[in-house]
This record gives C-alpha cells, sequence and structure tokens, in this order.
C-alpha cells in the first residue's frame, strides 16, 4: 500500500507540473498574440493619412505575414516619418514591406469626375448640349483604366494565393502543435513506466549489489598484484632515465673536455703568433678571396646603419673569418653548456680580444675597397646581415676539422709532413716558430700555407722589413 501511494503521489506530482507548464505556455502565447495584435493596429491606424498611396488590403497583408518583431519595427519607422510629416516616407517604409512580400504595390486608384464627363463644358451663349465629339470616350484614359484593372486583378489573385499559403502555413504549424502535444503525452507516459521500471531497478541493484560483494575480493587481490606490476615498471623507468642522465653527464664531460683539448691545441698556435702575422694572414685570405673581404663591408655598414655599435659588427666578422685558419675560431662565443677553467677560460678571453681588434684593424684598412659583393655567398650574407645565428663550436666541427687535417696530412708529401710542416702548439717549439719568419719571404710564405691561406703573390717578411 505504501508503494502504490507514492507511485500515486508521484503521478500527481507529474501531472501538475505538466499542467503548469502549458498553463505558462498559453499565457506566453497569449502575451504575444496580444502584442501582435495592437501592432497590427496601429499600423492600420496611419493609413487614413496615406489612403492616396498605399492599398489597404496590400497593408493588411502586411499585418498578417509580418511577426511581432517585424510590425513593431515597421510602426516606430513609419511614426517617426509621420512626426516630420513625411508621407510620402511614411509610404515608401509600407510600400518596401509590401515588396518583401513579393507582391506588386498597387497605387489607389482616384474617383472620377463622373459630373464633368457626364455634363461636359457649359456654352457661354446659353447652354447648348454638347456635341457627339464631346460624348465620345477618351481611348488613352480607357486604356489606361483597362490595364489598372488588369493590375487589380492581378494583385487581387496574387493576395488570394498568398492567403492560401499563409493559410497552409498555419494548417502546418496546428499540425506540428498536435504533433508536439502526442509527444508531450508520449513523454508523460515514458515517465510512468521509469516510475515503474525504478522499483524494479531498485530490486535487481540489490541483487547486483550482492554479486558484487562476492567479486571485489578478488578484484582486491588482482589489483595488488596489478599495483605490484606497476611498481616494479615505474622502478624500471626511473633507472632507465638515471642511466640516461648518467650517459648524458658523461657526453657533457667527454664534449667539455674535447673543447678545452680544442681551446688548447689552437692557443699553442696562436700564442706565438703576433698581431703582423695575424694582419698578414687576414690580409692574405681577402687577397684571395675577395668576398671576405666584401663581406666584412656589409656587415659593417649594416651595424652602423642599423645603430648596433662596432661590437656587433666585430662579432659578425669574426663568424665570417672563423674558417680562415684554426687560430680564428677562438673568435667565436662559447657554447653556453659549457666550462672551461678558469686558466684556460682567460687565455681564450685574452686571445679572443686580440682576434677582436685584428678583425676590427682588418676591416678598417679594407673598409675602401669595393670588389668581390657579387661573389657572396648566402650564408656570408646572412651573418652579415644579422639574419642567421653566429656559429659557435660545436663537437661536430671538431671531429670534421679532426678528419680534414688527417686527410690533408695524408695528402702532404713524406718530406713536407716531416720537416716543412711547423710546431702545432706553444712551449719552445712555439718560439722557433716565431723566430722563423726571419729566414725570408719563403717561411711566411709555409706560415700562411699553415693555416689554409695561399697568398696571391710573395710578400716581405714583416721582421725582415725593420
Amino acid at each position: 500500500e505504501e508503494v502504490e501511494r507514492k507511485k500515486r503521489e508521484e503521478q500527481e506530482a507529474i501531472r501538475q507540473a505538466e499542467a503548469e507548464v502549458r498553463a505558462r505556455e498559453k499565457a506566453a502565447r497569449e502575451a504575444i498574440k496580444d502584442r501582435v495584435k495592437k501592432g497590427r493596429q496601429r499600423l492600420r491606424s496611419f493609413h487614413p493619412k496615406l489612403k492616396s498611396m498605399v492599398f489597404l488590403d496590400q497593408l493588411n497583408e502586411v499585418c498578417l505575414a509580418f511577426d511581432e518583431t517585424a510590425l513593431r519595427k515597421l510602426g516606430d519607422n513609419v511614426e517617426a516619418a509621420m512626426n516630420i510629416e513625411d508621407t510620402a516616407g511614411a509610404a515608401g517604409l509600407i510600400i518596401e514591406a509590401i515588396r518583401s512580400l513579393g507582391l506588386t504595390p498597387i497605387v489607389p486608384k482616384e474617383e472620377d469626375d463622373t459630373e464633368s464627363t457626364a455634363s461636359g463644358p457649359e456654352s457661354s451663349e446659353g447652354g447648348s448640349p454638347p456635341s457627339a465629339e464631346a460624348r465620345q470616350p477618351d481611348p488613352e484614359r480607357e486604356r489606361k483604366r483597362a490595364e489598372a484593372e488588369a493590375k487589380r486583378a492581378q494583385v487581387e489573385k496574387e493576395l488570394a494565393e498568398e492567403r492560401a499559403r499563409q493559410y497552409a502555413e498555419k494548417a502546418e504549424q496546428r499540425r506540428l502543435k498536435e504533433e508536439a502535444k502526442r509527444k508531450e503525452v508520449a513523454q508523460a507516459e515514458a515517465k510512468k513506466r521509469q516510475l515503474e521500471k525504478k522499483e524494479e531497478e531498485k530490486a535487481r541493484k540489490a541483487e547486483e549489489k550482492r554479486q558484487k560483494e562476492k567479486e571485489q575480493e578478488a578484484q582486491k587481490k588482482e589489483k595488488q598484484k596489478e599495483e605490484a606490476r606497476q611498481r616494479a615498471v615505474e622502478q624500471a623507468e626511473r633507472d632507465r632515465k638515471a642511466a640516461a642522465a648518467l650517459r648524458e653527464e658523461q657526453d657533457l664531460e667527454r664534449t667539455t673536455q674535447l673543447y678545452e683539448q680544442d681551446r688548447l691545441e689552437k692557443l699553442g698556435k696562436f700564442e706565438p703568433l703576433s698581431e703582423q702575422d695575424l694582419a698578414s694572414e687576414l690580409d692574405g685570405a681577402i687577397s684571395a678571396n675577395p668576398s671576405l673581404g666584401a663581406a666584412l663591408r656589409l656587415a659593417h655598414q649594416q651595424a652602423v646603419d642599423a645603430g648596433e655599435g662596432t661590437e656587433v659588427a666585430t662579432d659578425r666578422a669574426m663568424a665570417i673569418l672563423y674558417k680562415v685558419g684554426p687560430v680564428w675560431a677562438l673568435g667565436l662565443g662559447a657554447p653556453a653548456a659549457l666550462k672551461l677553467p678558469n686558466a684556460v677560460r682567460n687565455r681564450v678571453k685574452k686571445a679572443r680580444g686580440r682576434l677582436r681588434d685584428a678583425v676590427s684593424s682588418c676591416m678598417a684598412r679594407h673598409a675602401d675597397i669595393c670588389d668581390g659583393e657579387e661573389d657572396l655567398s648566402e650564408w656570408q650574407r646572412g651573418i652579415a646581415h644579422g639574419s642567421l645565428e653566429l656559429p659557435v663550436w660545436t663537437l661536430e666541427a671538431r671531429e670534421d676539422e679532426e678528419r680534414a687535417a688527417k686527410e690533408a696530412q695524408q695528402q702532404q708529401p713524406a718530406g713536407a709532413v716531416a720537416g716543412d710542416a711547423p710546431p702545432a702548439s706553444g712551449g719552445k717549439k712555439g718560439k722557433k716558430a716565431k723566430e722563423q719568419p726571419k729566414r725570408g719571404e719563403e717561411d711566411l710564405d709555409e706560415l700562411l700555407a699553415e693555416f689554409g691561406v695561399t697568398p696571391t703573390a710573395p710578400k716581405k717578411g714583416g721582421k725582415k722589413k725593420k
């Protein structure tokens, strides 16, 4: 009995809710109808002042076809025109609304002056009757009247078709409303069936709960096994990441050692050189490859035009010239991740300052020479303009340099390798290499050849010239 009572209460609550929804919908529809009715009355109230320009039947068609929003907007516009006594503008708004319905506006027919046409003109000499020629109808007037009648018939036909279309639309709306009502009833029946199924669902869930309690114990054990397996997988992943981090640290340490070794080798070659040696090497490289001088001038001009300063111009010039010889790579910036010992870093910093001074002097010497611009590569232009990133030391470049050195050493004759090549590091051998230019211009050519520069003409030894 308690279950039946609850069912009745729930069904009664559903019916009351549906009744409230229908009442609210009906009130909303009535309010809309009332506003539409007032809008139509308002629009028709303008016709007496516009009857000479607007056909009343077509105005009624507009009232029937427009919804609440369109009626209110049209009424506001017509009223605004009437307030400034613009009857032509107000009539034009209504005529435009008539055209929007696909109708052709009809100008109301003026009343014929029947008295004047029936009596004819009176005679000034006593009122003699009109002649037979005066009683004949005007052909042009009759033609216009026939055309007006034909237009009126056509408009009436279009109005009849429009009414038929609107009637069909209203019939379709009624059908849709009835269909919606049937759906509401069906939904109410569905809710009723849902309430009945709800009780059955409760009983079924109670049975399922008992079954689940039996399964939970087995699932608990399975979950523990899965958690143990997951912990093992996570531990394996942590071990893998730790091994990868160790390998990365070892690779970084190895790369740092190679970077330090590369700096020391290049410092050993650089420190015995004087500023005159550096200038001679740059001049020889620019003589052999005029595009280098053009690239230096372009880098300096670009930095000056952009207001970037001489430091930026020198950085770009160092990047352009770093392949002139092995020592010029000391002028490039250091990789951010690689840290040199303090002593080596100070030596590199000092060497970089000397190289930058040599490059600045070189740019000043070759500032007025305008050769080689047509031979500039895209890379040289990009570095000079600052659109490409400046190069830094890389492990790949180090390996390529070592490979090229081995290939060059294999290609040189045995005597040249044994006796002509200068020492590659500093110390006492470096001092001897520094004293070699005293022997003459041939030693200077060999020194330039060591750094990959082939002079176009023999030059006098700097120290010998002094």
